[in-house]
């Protein structure tokens, strides 16, 4: 499942997928609040939330600590990974290769690297920019 969370809310369109219960897991990978509050109220009782990206020094969020100890939820960061984690990673990757392929709204070739950085830097339009390497097209 691919939500845009732009358009939907992320906690109605995950417990609709579950039969109201939430999710298990939760991978919050952009450095955001609003990815952060939206990836907490997706969870379910017992529900882990797994931050891989910092918001702002300033940034905070309202954290209701009586649900947190009621319904169990773990929240956990990790700033890095080894290189089995990476490898893991990967191969998730190539596994469900559709489906993340959906996440992916622009794509450059490698001469077009300084436009597609800018394009990450300046755009509130896109998700995921992909710089392809031709001789790495058997990926895709």
């Amino acid at each position: 499942m691919v939500v845009d969370a732009r358009e939907e809310s992320l906690a109605e369109a995950v417990r609709a997928e579950t039969d109201g219960l939430g999710a298990d897991v939760v991978f919050v990978t952009a450095p955001s609040l609003r990815a952060f509050e939206a990836g907490l109220a997706a969870l379910r009782r017992g529900g882990t939330l797994l931050v891989f990206a910092p918001t702002e020094p300033s940034a905070s969020a309202p954290l209701s600590l009586n649900r947190v100890f009621f319904h169990e939820i773990t929240i956990t960061a990790s700033y890095s990974t080894t290189h089995l984690e990476t490898r893991d990673a990967l191969a998730l990757l190539v596994r469900h290769r559709e489906l993340f392929r959906r996440l992916i709204t622009h794509e450059f070739s490698l001469e077009e690297a300084p436009e597609a950085f800018r394009l990450v830097r300046e755009s509130k339009e896109c998700l995921k920019v992909v710089i392809l390497n031709e001789g790495l097209s058997e990926i895709r």
